[in-house]
């Protein structure tokens, strides 16, 4: 496979009707994009949120192939959260460093002060949604599957 030819993945979660709510794409980055993975949107259009395989483990070489996926998924699980709930990237609470959605503040915050909390976390797959983040997440599949 050529070094610019991107390999492409979609995930998608499935519907009773056998439809998907939203999906994942799981592509290798460009070579100028260091990012996990990312979700852009402009004005009303909200693109498929992506993961980049290919940067998580130039970032974790040496973990094991277990805990690479469990990387990627929890990147994918990030970049889900905003598509689904609109939550944005939080500042980092230091009462709760292990905020799904604040990782890049975490990220930041470690470049910053020479720390590997983020890695760890991530290592560890310590990350986990906020009381408030899930409830309004668990809200929006309700809004389209009723409880």
């Amino acid at each position: 496979m050529s070094s610019k030819k991107r390999s492409s993945r979609n995930l998608c979660a499935t519907r009773p009707s056998g439809g998907s709510d939203y999906s994942l794409n799981v592509v290798n980055a460009s070579a100028s994009n260091t990012n996990f993975g990312q979700y852009s949107t402009f004005l009303f259009f909200k693109a498929t949120p992506a993961v980049y395989p290919n940067n998580i483990n130039g970032a974790f070489a040496g973990q094991s192939p277990a805990t690479i996926s469990n990387i990627i998924g929890t990147v994918g699980a990030h970049e889900l959260v905003h598509r689904i709930t609109g939550i944005g990237d939080i500042p980092l609470n230091s009462s709760n460093p292990r905020d799904l959605m604040s990782v890049d503040s975490l990220i930041s915050n470690d470049a910053k002060n020479h720390t590997d909390s983020a890695r760890n976390f991530f290592v560890q797959n310590q990350f986990q949604l906020s009381a408030n983040e899930l409830s309004k997440l668990l809200n929006e599949c309700e809004k389209k599957h009723g409880k």
